[in-house]
């Protein structure tokens, strides 16, 4: 291992790298490979592992390498969207066979759709959709009709239920980064900051290939995670049932982790203000 690779360790440089954890990956989180170094430590040590707790599961990095090594792992998440991707993420195995369909329906929504709504129509509905923090928020970081034709896929990811609902707002959670031309300065959406964005259409192609990496190895793996959507601090675990805990603690020059996924917790209405 060279020195390059350690730092690499604790940090989400190699997360696209990975089946299931290119689906969605957060800047302020730790490598799929230093879980799989903690487990296997652990198994030199003591030859196997019951369960592995995350009380800060985020992503669900840690409860997503646990079920590729067929390890029961339980993860507890506060923030709402996170808690959502990684419940999507550790469900992989019937999430993946979804997205072939989940695409085909947001096409759809473009043929029928795109550029056939009036300007003032569009600002109309959006405005009447999101508060006016939200709204004007979203406004800085997508082109309104880009925001018109995402909102429109939201509300038939609304429409959907259980796995169906899981898989289409992770698809779409990635297809907002996608689309997006407002870059993420350091760990913050910054609305001033512009980068290169995709078309709705190439985007959902992006997506859509970024799911299918690895479509064979994780239709292989089992789920074995416990996703909690709950505080850490509220959240009682029994005496003597978790083997190893791994997580990442909050930081010391305090993440705003709600700042972080304003854009997402106000597409999806997770937040007003």
């Amino acid at each position: 291992m060279n020195e390059l690779e350690i730092e690499k360790k604790p940090t989400a440089m190699t997360a696209n790298n990975h089946a299931i954890h290119k689906w969605f990956n957060f800047v302020a989180g730790y490598s799929p490979e230093y879980v799989e170094d903690v487990i296997q430590e652990y198994r030199t040590r003591n030859k196997s592992v019951g369960v592995i707790y995350d009380p800060f599961s985020g992503t669900a990095t840690t409860n997503v390498v646990a079920n590729s090594m067929g390890v029961k792992s339980i993860g507890v998440e506060r923030n709402p969207f996170f808690f959502k991707i990684g419940r999507a993420k550790t469900n992989a195995q019937k999430i993946l066979p979804l997205i072939e369909q989940i695409a085909t329906m947001f096409e759809k929504i473009i043929l029928i759709h795109g550029g056939k709504t009036e300007r003032k129509d569009i600002t109309s509905i959006l405005s009447a959709t999101w508060s006016e923090s939200a709204y004007t928020f979203l406004g800085k970081l997508f082109e309104l009709d880009d925001l018109y034709l995402l909102f429109l896929m939201r509300e038939q990811v609304f429409s959907l239920k259980g796995d169906e609902l899981d898989a289409g707002f992770i698809y779409l959670s990635k297809l907002l980064e996608y689309v997006t031309f407002a870059k993420t300065d350091g760990i913050y959406k910054a609305p001033t900051s512009k980068k290169h964005n995709l078309s709705i259409l190439n985007a959902i192609s992006k997506t859509k290939e970024d799911f299918l990496m690895g479509k064979d190895e994780i239709l292989t793996i089992d789920n074995s995670a416990e996703m909690v959507f709950a505080s850490s601090v509220d959240y009682k675990l029994e005496q003597n049932t978790v083997d190893l805990v791994i997580f990442s603690p909050p930081y010391l020059n305090n993440f705003d982790f709600a700042e972080m996924t304003r854009m997402q917790l106000y597409f999806w209405k997770d937040a007003n203000s």
